[in-house]
């Protein structure tokens, strides 16, 4: 494929770097000469200097015959007209970088339809993401990147006062927006048809519209019955996105952060949260704070160092799971093997994005469940003889449930009598032995 990244900072040059060891034609555009000069000599692309939102530039670049622009330079307001153009002048599908939640979430005006841009991706928010599903349960990971964060996954154990047990799914008021994913009984793992039922001790996932989901969950008894107590050192970006996907109701959050004037901003906008303003990494403020008695402890700060050392720090205080961002995504492997439960770097997990979008067309795996026995599969819909076709008129295993279905940036619920479209993407759930009948069937 040809694809076109329009700047070659840290993010840009690491997805130049890895889309071209997975063989496909890479252009770099880069505004700064001398950066230019260093990523042509290290790199196996093509690089243009010059500024991306200009159309000689674009032009030069062959945008037109590109199958992926990403425009991923510092500047959003640049990577919005420059992806907008490129779109219009003939690139396949276009990619803003855009970290600031406005420019993304702003209910009013779309930005990215009205500049129609394909997708509109963040580091930031894919960071953010992944730390909320590790705090959750394994497989709410797949389900938050594949819906952007708008549905969320929950897992709740069925208490014997529950008057959902005993019952058909069927015959249950479960909300439209809301789906039981999966059940677990003791061992065993069950992918729920209309037929099934809920007993009391059962382990049901529910994945849906957050609010219908946070509401729905009330029928049933929660996997703890205490909040947890997480703390988050660094208050930027990340650990702000990460704090708005962390409902009040269900965690103890504390950040501390040494800026004063942050932690006044950060105050007002999470007034749930308490915002400490100090050094985190000083053992004395995090023994005042009993930190040792945390669940989770999340460095997010912009040095790497610092994060390494104040999770083994707070590792070695007794926090139960700590968590750490890195820039460097060599040192994620190497961070874990020093004890740190996770380490997470936005870089690779912007790559890793990217390069699902060049293998559109083929189903991959994105967790498994049930030690296994299962997994969240994820299809590109491109069947014509189905087009058209509702979901309770296509023939599936009993094994096999849709979850979302992604139309554009929306996501649905789905339910028997939605159709499906060309270029859906669909999320399922279904034993891993019928991944490949699933591809042929959806794939045609």
């Amino acid at each position: 494929m040809n694809v076109i990244i329009a700047g070659a900072g840290e993010v840009g040059a690491y997805i130049a770097e890895r889309i071209a060891e997975e063989a496909h034609d890479v252009t770099v555009i880069e505004a700064d000469t001398v950066i230019g000069e260093e990523l042509s000599h290290s790199l196996d692309v093509n690089v243009i200097c010059g500024t991306a939102s200009a159309v000689p530039v674009l032009k030069k670049a062959a945008v037109e015959n590109c199958d992926l622009f990403l425009s991923l330079t510092a500047n959003e307001e640049v990577n919005i007209v420059s992806a907008s153009v490129a779109g219009h002048l003939g690139a396949a599908k276009t990619i803003a970088r855009i970290d600031e939640v406005i420019f993304r979430e702003d209910p009013e005006f779309s930005y990215q339809k009205h500049f129609g841009i394909d997708e509109m991706f963040s580091p930031h928010m894919f960071a953010a993401l992944e730390m909320a599903s590790f705090i959750r349960n394994p497989g709410s990971l797949a389900i938050e990147h594949f819906a952007q964060g708008t549905v969320v996954m929950r897992q709740v154990i069925i208490d014997e006062r529950s008057g959902y047990i005993e019952k058909k799914l069927s015959e249950l008021d479960i909300p439209n927006d809301v789906r039981i994913a999966c059940i677990t009984r003791n061992t065993k793992l069950i992918i729920p048809t209309g037929d099934a039922f809920l007993q009391a001790g059962d382990t049901a996932i529910l994945i849906g519209e957050t609010e219908k989901v946070s509401e729905f969950q009330k029928n049933f008894k929660w996997e703890r019955s205490d909040k947890q107590r997480i703390v988050i050192l660094g208050g930027g970006r990340i650990a702000l996105n990460l704090a708005r996907r962390l409902k009040p109701n269900d965690f103890h959050l504390t950040i501390i952060e040494q800026d004063i004037l942050r932690c006044e901003s950060l105050s007002c906008t999470l007034p749930a949260a308490t915002v400490l303003q100090g050094d985190g990494t000083q053992l004395e403020l995090l023994m005042e704070e009993n930190v040792d008695t945390a669940d989770f402890f999340i460095a997010t700060t912009g040095n790497d160092e610092i994060n390494i050392m104040s999770a083994l720090q707070a590792k070695k205080l007794g926090v139960e799971k700590t968590l750490v961002l890195i820039r460097r995504p060599d040192f994620v492997h190497l961070i874990e093997d020093l004890g740190i439960d996770h380490a997470i770097s936005p870089r690779a997990i912007m790559a890793r994005e990217v390069l699902t979008l060049l293998k559109k067309g083929k189903g991959r795996s994105l967790a498994d469940m049930g030690a296994g026995e299962a997994e969240i599969l994820e299809l590109h819909f491109t069947n014509e003889a189905l087009t058209g076709s509702r979901l309770k008129d296509i023939s599936l295993s009993r094994n096999t449930l849709i979850l979302l279905v992604k139309r554009g940036e929306e996501v649905i619920i789905p339910s028997g009598d939605t159709a499906l479209e060309q270029d859906d993407v669909l999320l399922i759930i279904g034993k891993a032995s019928d991944r490949k009948t699933l591809a042929r069937l959806f794939g045609g």
